[in-house]
């Protein structure tokens, strides 16, 4: 189950809500495969696309997930009521105005919001038909920690469905900083039940322009973006993948040293000794080589492996004894 290497978001394209995110299986190279969601194979899934660089030091950029996104799920109902009496009964009196206010993060470019309608948006005549029905949905942001709004713009929503639907809209800021962000729907709430019109701010996420990631070794990444309406019920906890390491690993019949997958305890001692995750690496030159052929031929005859993932901190000298143990042998720095 790979950790998420930044957190995962959502984002709408036409009525249809789909999920960006990146996880990584730590120091590369590593191979993916077996991709998964719980336990149905990722290629069940509809719309999906995946990019699972290896992890060398020529890899590209990830293209589905340039940019920092934080996303925080908020849920709010936005509503404009009308005036009612003590006994909840519609009385005369204009509506009240019920603007729902939040914050982005800090250093924020820019935000993108998604409204929900749980409840489709239409209207419908006494003969049941379905009409068109429109939403004002006003947007308005100030620089925190000063007084004076500016209007963004005011989303006019129009519907004429029954089915819940999500909308997006995604705007940049004069100058980068945190900003508190005001949504007032502005169409006044509809109390016949020939009309469906529930709106819900969902989700407000902060936008920064700069690349995700900040590290100066190769890692394997997975990114993907999936579609999520209709398919997917909450987070992305479940994914999961088949990985291994890609290392030199010892081929017999050559003699040489070729760079493919194994669980031979010789070959994963080696690439512990030279892996990019040290400080710094052992030479070639430090490493009797010679030596590891021979124990390789050992554990490849007597069915010895090595399989195990290091996601927790531990010692060089610990791990290096553990992978030969499991290899029947025991490390020696002469």
């Amino acid at each position: 189950a790979p950790p998420f290497a930044s957190s995962s978001y959502s984002e709408v394209s036409g009525d249809l809500q789909y999920v960006r995110f990146l996880t990584t299986a730590g120091y590369g190279p590593v191979r993916w495969s077996g991709i998964r969601i719980g336990e149905t194979a990722i290629e069940e899934y509809d719309e999906v696309t995946i990019e699972a660089p290896e992890g060398m030091p020529d890899d590209p950029r990830i293209s589905l997930y340039p940019r920092q996104i934080f996303e925080e799920n908020i849920g709010t109902e936005l509503t404009r009521p009308v005036p009612r009496d003590d006994a909840g009964k519609v009385i005369s009196g204009p509506a009240v105005e019920t603007p729902v206010v939040r914050y982005t993060g800090l250093d924020a470019a820019g935000a993108y919001a998604i409204f929900s309608f749980p409840s489709g948006l239409v209207s419908f005549d006494k003969k049941g038909k379905r009409h068109p029905m429109t939403v004002l949905i006003r947007i308005r942001q100030r620089l925190a920690g000063t007084t004076d709004w500016q209007l963004v713009d005011t989303a006019s929503i129009q519907r004429r469905q029954t089915e819940g639907f999500n909308v997006s809209f995604e705007w940049a800021f004069p100058s980068r900083g945190r900003w508190e962000v005001e949504f007032t729907r502005m169409t006044t709430e509809h109390i016949s039940d020939r009309i469906q019109s529930r709106s819900v701010l969902s989700v407000l996420q902060t936008i920064r322009p700069e690349y995700p990631l900040a590290f100066a070794r190769p890692l394997a990444l997975m990114a993907g973006r999936i579609k999520a309406t209709h398919q997917l019920n909450g987070t992305l906890d479940t994914l999961n993948a088949m990985c291994a390491v890609l290392c030199l690993d010892y081929d017999h019949v050559t003699g040489v040293w070729v760079p493919r997958e194994t669980s031979n305890p010789a070959s994963l001692f080696l690439h512990v000794l030279r892996s990019g995750a040290l400080a710094r690496p052992v030479p070639d030159a430090a490493i009797d080589i010679p030596l590891l052929q021979d124990w390789h031929d050992y554990c490849r005859i007597k069915g010895l492996k090595y399989d195990r993932v290091i996601d927790f901190e531990i010692s060089l000298r610990d791990l290096l004894a553990e992978i030969a143990a499991a290899g029947r042998a025991r490390q020696r720095h002469d």
